[in-house]
């Protein structure tokens, strides 16, 4: 997450030399500044942490625990992305290391899942659930270019 915007702007014309459909992203993620990229990914995060918390405190959580599956399945698919970024680009991308890392915790996480939910239901859930991301991620980094707008637009005073 430091690097995202260093990273974005040392290797926007790569990347879009190379995939040139991929221009407009580039250029959205390149004005991302590192306070904005942080709320968006810490937006982001809450959802999940708040989605775990809900189904951990609730009695009954059966419903719940799909709208979970399908979090957590988005969020393993997003790591796999990151892979899949870092292979066509053919170099390190920003948030391939950490995907490495999590990856066999997802695995393990939904291979357990797998073992009580049909897969079915699973994947019904989890493009739910990356539908939802998506258009999540659209207001987190909106969210994230005004907070930090307003952040840049502010005087601030040490007295």
């Amino acid at each position: 997450m430091i690097f995202q915007h260093r990273w974005m702007l040392k290797n926007r014309n790569r990347i879009t030399t190379r995939f040139p459909k991929a221009e407009k992203m580039v250029n959205h993620l390149s004005s991302l500044n590192n306070v904005a990229f942080g709320i968006a990914v810490a937006e982001e995060f809450l959802i999940i942490l708040f989605a775990t918390l809900l189904v951990l405190s609730v009695a009954d959580a059966s419903m719940l625990m799909w709208m979970w599956i399908g979090l957590f399945g988005a969020f393993s698919l997003h790591l796999l992305v990151h892979m899949a970024q870092a292979v066509m680009l053919h170099s390190y991308v920003p948030g391939v290391v950490t995907s490495v890392l999590m990856l066999p915790y997802c695995a393990y996480v939904m291979h357990s899942i797998a073992l009580v939910y049909p897969l079915w239901g699973i994947a019904i859930a989890t493009l739910a659930g990356a539908l939802f991301a998506a258009a999540n991620l659209l207001a987190a980094h909106r969210l994230g270019t005004y907070v930090s707008q307003k952040l840049k637009n502010t005087t601030y005073c040490l007295l």
